[in-house]
């Protein structure tokens, strides 16, 4: 089977306050990559962390 070029990766679910000043979760949104085309959506503060830990 070809692998398919569209992915939605998430870099990070924290929402809460509490949980994105401690980063217990991180919070770093979603990456999304279709075709040619690759978006940032809703970058937190650990976007750019979670995103160089995935090589994206």
């Amino acid at each position: 089977m070809a692998e398919s070029s569209d992915a939605i990766i998430f870099l990070g679910t924290a929402g809460a306050r509490f949980v994105v000043a401690r980063q217990l979760l991180a919070s770093g949104g979603a990456w999304l990559k279709l075709g040619n085309t690759q978006i940032l959506l809703d970058p937190g503060p650990g976007s750019l962390v979670q995103a160089a830990r995935r090589k994206l």
